[in-house]
């Protein structure tokens, strides 16, 4: 995602996409109140540690489903590989402690995991498969996102289509249509949604929400 002054910022977000718009009232009421352009941060759902990094749940949902729709786990995934798999293990304190770093890294590399080490306190451990983490490490110091995919279908071997499969769905609520196909084939377009809730499928939206603000991401 981008602040302010429309630089890269890196976001850690730990809450799951139900868990994100689950307070579907209150997102509607905040949705209505900007519409009506009025004072709303009463109505505005707020997400402990996302409030902790000043940051609105809007945005993060937005990029949750966008990165659902391009069939990609969030680009700043790569970031995992700025730290070793021990390092994830033993999270936040191995985050924080600047002698166990045993990556060499620079440029935007380096920022990126500055940025982490500051989130350190928000995140806890993560247990990386060896072989997805040795190739998040490589993409992240190739410094080319395109790389995402990947290593996500290496992991997965699983094809797109079949990863980020849509199902059918009747209901228009915040909460349920999270991404929409559309077809040529009737008189009206048809809305599918998915809330497929596997552990493969954290690094859309769940941990790696790191995201950063162009896209979030990198």
């Amino acid at each position: 995602m981008l602040d302010g002054r429309s630089e890269d910022r890196l976001v850690w977000n730990p809450y799951s996409l139900e868990q994100l718009t689950q307070a579907e009232a209150a997102h509607t009421a905040f949705i209505a109140c900007l519409t009506a352009g009025g004072a709303c941060d009463k109505q505005r759902v707020k997400l402990p540690l996302l409030e902790r990094q000043s940051v609105n749940v809007l945005p993060v949902i937005s990029r949750c489903r966008d990165n659902f729709k391009n069939k990609q786990w969030d680009p700043a995934v790569l970031t995992l590989g700025l730290f070793t798999r021990e390092q994830w293990l033993q999270a936040p304190n191995s985050l924080r402690e600047r002698n166990l770093d045993v990556l060499e890294v620079s440029g935007k590399q380096l920022q990126f995991q500055r940025a982490l080490r500051n989130l350190a306190s928000l995140i806890g451990p993560l247990d990386l498969d060896a072989r997805l983490w040795q190739c998040l490490n490589e993409a992240a110091l190739s410094g080319n996102a395109g790389l995402e995919g990947v290593c996500r279908r290496a992991f997965t071997r699983t094809a797109d289509d079949t990863y980020f499969a849509y199902v059918k769905t009747d209901s228009t609520a915040f909460s349920r249509i999270d991404a929409c196909l559309t077809y040529s084939g009737g008189p009206a377009p048809f809305y599918i949604h998915t809330r497929r809730y596997m552990y493969i499928l954290i690094y859309t939206c769940i941990y790696i929400y790191i995201y950063i603000y162009p896209h979030i991401h990198m």
